[in-house]
């Protein structure tokens, strides 16, 4: 796992875990932020057009999880958010069947298997982007100080 923190703030802005496959080289699974692509212009003569598909990343304050699903240009009446309790995952789905994505806080299963509750959860949508945050549990914030402070 590699962490980086933001000097000024002390934020997590990286979280991203080295998971092996099958065959092959292991990749990186980003679990905070989202890969930085640099364009080289000898071996990219393409690249795929990020201006029209959803593009989903997770960035966290000192007090909530907070997800962003960019490029969703639906009106905020046709988004459902809610909270599928036997799998313990938020949903994000569209009432026009256009998107859906289920969200998984791994946060909260290395803390001991916390249960996700609907009073945490809150959602807004601006700028063609949904952003559904969720509280942390003070278990959570507890173990994050530790792990700030003893750096």
């Amino acid at each position: 796992m590699v962490e980086e923190f933001d000097v000024n703030s002390n934020e997590c802005l990286l979280r991203k875990w080295k998971r092996a496959k099958d065959f092959g080289q292991a990749t990186w699974e980003y679990e905070i932020g989202e890969e930085q692509k640099q364009f080289n212009p000898e071996s990219d003569l393409m690249a795929v057009n990020k201006t029209s598909n959803p593009v989903f990343l997770r960035k966290d304050t000192e007090s909530r999880f907070e997800w962003r699903v960019r490029n969703l240009p639906y009106p905020k009446e046709t988004y459902i958010i809610e909270i599928d309790h036997t799998k313990q995952q938020i949903v994000l789905k569209t009432t026009n069947k256009k998107y859906y994505k289920r969200i998984d806080v791994p946060d909260l299963r290395r803390a001991g298997d916390l249960k996700l509750e609907e009073s945490e959860l809150a959602w807004k949508y601006q700028n063609n982007t949904v952003i559904i945050s969720y509280d942390k549990p003070e278990k959570i914030i507890e173990i994050e100080k530790k792990k700030k402070s003893d750096i």
